[in-house]
């Protein structure tokens, strides 16, 4: 048959793919992104409910279904959650009241297992820093991580000896 007694659907192949949830919330989780939505909460008191609702969702899916919680462990994100905690209790904040208080206590429980915990809080953290943070600062009992390499002080010596060659030769 030719294309035009073709019906469009036959034109074209379709292929199904399943749709990974974890996958498309990874992408949210990076510091841009959870920096832009804590921002947004910093003006919850005049945010629309709706707008506070669809942050505050983002946030908790990033934290419960990634286990992403320490992105928002930041010093001025803490300063909004305050903010939302001593507002008057009323039914529009109620579910971000909640949220603050999630948060809150995720954090003193991490900082409880790593008091090292609140110089992080200066900064915006990526998955990696939330890794970290998780399982511990040493690099070795990451998962996924390979064992670092620690080198010999005699193979220490022989590389500073091997530079200084390359170097002296580098001069002439």
């Amino acid at each position: 048959p030719h294309t035009s007694e073709m019906h469009p659907t036959e034109l074209h192949s379709v292929k199904e793919q399943k749709f990974e949830n974890t996958q498309y919330l990874m992408l949210y989780a990076r510091p841009g992104i959870v920096q832009s939505y804590c921002y947004l909460l910093q003006f919850f008191d005049t945010n629309s409910v709706l707008t506070n609702h669809a942050t505050i969702k983002m946030l908790y899916r990033l934290s419960t279904k990634l286990a992403m919680t320490p992105l928002m462990y930041q010093i001025s994100f803490f300063v909004t959650l305050r903010k939302i905690l001593i507002t008057p209790k009323i039914a529009s904040f109620k579910e971000l009241q909640k949220f603050a208080a999630f948060i809150v206590r995720k954090f003193t429980v991490s900082l409880k297992e790593s008091p090292l915990l609140c110089v992080d809080t200066i900064f915006w953290k990526t998955t990696d820093d939330v890794t970290m943070i998780d399982h511990g600062y040493d690099e070795d009992k990451l998962p996924n991580r390979k064992p670092t390499v620690t080198w010999t002080p005699q193979e220490e010596e022989e590389i500073r000896t091997l530079f200084d060659k390359w170097i002296d030769k580098a001069k002439s």
